[in-house]
């Protein structure tokens, strides 16, 4: 998700501006992808940089969870498409580029992700019925569910 989701994609407006501090890990400076928050002195870290790091470089605790807050925040940001340009919600910007852009550099990006089954399945959609589902207006989420 890192190709997707990092300091260059994502849009720099007010809200972006007003929660910085709140979504930028404390290790990498990057945007946060899978957040865990420090019990203890609350330094955020994503989760990739908290399995390196193993315990808070701030307190030394090692006592993380998931907070609502940041990730209601992260819900509000908006990425820029390094293909079509367009401005999508943080948490829709897999979905979009498995929906919209969809080829094998995709899927080598996507590989290591916890939905790398349900990709390969989507890949063997042809390219006809891709189109039918886009023509439909129908979203990744309800192919999905069947």
């Amino acid at each position: 998700m890192e190709k997707f989701i990092n300091n260059n994609t994502v849009v720099k407006d007010d809200n972006y501006i007003k929660n910085k501090d709140y979504i930028i890990c404390s290790e990498c400076q990057h945007i946060l992808i899978n957040p865990f928050i420090c019990s203890n002195c609350n330094y955020i870290y994503c989760k990739k940089c908290l399995n390196e790091i193993i315990t808070c470089k701030n307190c030394y605790k090692l006592d993380y969870k998931r907070n609502i807050f940041i990730n209601d925040i992260l819900s509000t940001l908006r990425i820029k498409c390094l293909i079509c340009n367009n401005n999508i919600n943080y948490y829709d910007i897999k979905n979009h580029y498995i929906t919209y852009h969809f080829d094998e550099n995709i899927l080598n990006i996507l590989k290591n992700t916890e939905n790398f089954e349900l990709i390969k399945l989507i890949k063997k959609l042809n390219r006809e019925e891709i189109q039918s589902l886009k023509k439909q207006g129908k979203e990744m989420n309800y192919i999905t569910s069947k």
